[in-house]
């Protein structure tokens, strides 16, 4: 089971991986890195299992950019799921016969890819708090669209997207339900986000909760957190036409506010979304912005 890819609006993050913290890889909005010039970085660091890797980041668009891997996701299947903290709450019966759709939303023109240059100030690991503050004075429009409208304490909202792009599929409801999921068991009113309030100094008490909740036993669904089936289903959902939807990198949110803020909706005309198979990851979340 992959873990679910969130992270912090207008605060910078840190690996859920254990100490991988120089990709700051778990939100969409990472600094993409340095020009491609000298030899290829890489960083290593320790599955929650305890096994060891190194990853390497690879040239994309000129640029060095550190991938969201799945070698904790294998090396670590069949062991133990982390202990859910103390503020994670029961899934009520019958979640998953009740749970419904994402909220239909409509896309916008309002941004222009100039406008979408300064939002991306806001985002993490180094926001630039004067140009935020400044991009949303001059263009309220836009910024309600992207700050607001399609992006939210757990990051993009990949259900509303995709119910526009691939509206025949399941995987809107899916993607919802595992979103309302993570929502109830890991509440940010009961959960505390700020990094030390976790099992490790740069983890916060949400992280470990969402992991939990997300993680399966022996690579299945049986045993595992509550959330556990949704975030599998999830995982089979990043293809075809709805992969714009999953952002999961700084260029991904920049093709997932165009399709939402400046396409009016239309994803066709964002390119090539590049997640592959971008594997979810679960870390911290500000509350910036509404859900």
């Amino acid at each position: 089971m992959r873990r679910w890819l969130v992270c912090a609006l207008l605060l910078g993050c840190r690996s859920s991986e254990g100490g991988n913290s120089t990709r700051a890889d778990t939100g969409p909005f990472y600094d993409p890195g340095p020009p491609c010039i000298g030899e290829r970085p890489c960083t290593s660091y320790t599955c929650p299992c305890g096994t060891k890797f190194t990853t390497c980041a690879s040239c994309r668009n000129g640029k060095w950019e550190w991938p969201v891997d799945d070698n904790c996701y294998f090396s670590c299947k069949g062991t133990k799921p982390p202990p859910p903290p103390s503020c994670g709450q029961p899934l009520p019966d019958g979640f998953e016969a009740t749970c419904v759709g994402p909220k239909p939303k409509t896309g916008s023109t309002a941004c222009t890819d100039e406008m979408l240059v300064e939002i991306a100030t806001c985002f993490g690991p180094s926001p630039d708090a004067k140009r935020c503050a400044a991009i949303q004075a001059a263009a309220p429009e836009c910024a309600k669209c992207t700050l607001t409208t399609w992006f939210g304490r757990l990051g993009a909202d990949e259900a509303a997207c995709v119910a526009l792009v691939d509206g025949k599929s399941d995987c809107a409801h899916v993607v919802q339900c595992g979103r309302d999921c993570l929502s109830t068991v890991c509440s940010f009113d009961d959960c505390d986000t700020t990094p030390g309030s976790g099992s490790t100094s740069d983890r916060s008490q949400w992280q470990d909760c969402s992991e939990a909740a997300q993680s399966s036993a022996d690579g299945g669904v049986d045993g595992g957190g509550a959330c556990a089936s949704f975030a599998a289903r999830r995982a089979a959902c990043i293809t075809g036409a709805a992969a714009p939807c999953f952002p999961n990198s700084a260029d991904d949110l920049l093709r997932f506010f165009r399709g939402a803020c400046r396409d009016g909706g239309d994803w066709s005309k964002v390119g090539d979304a590049g997640v592959g198979d971008a594997a979810p990851d679960a870390d911290a979340a500000s509350d910036a912005s509404g859900d």
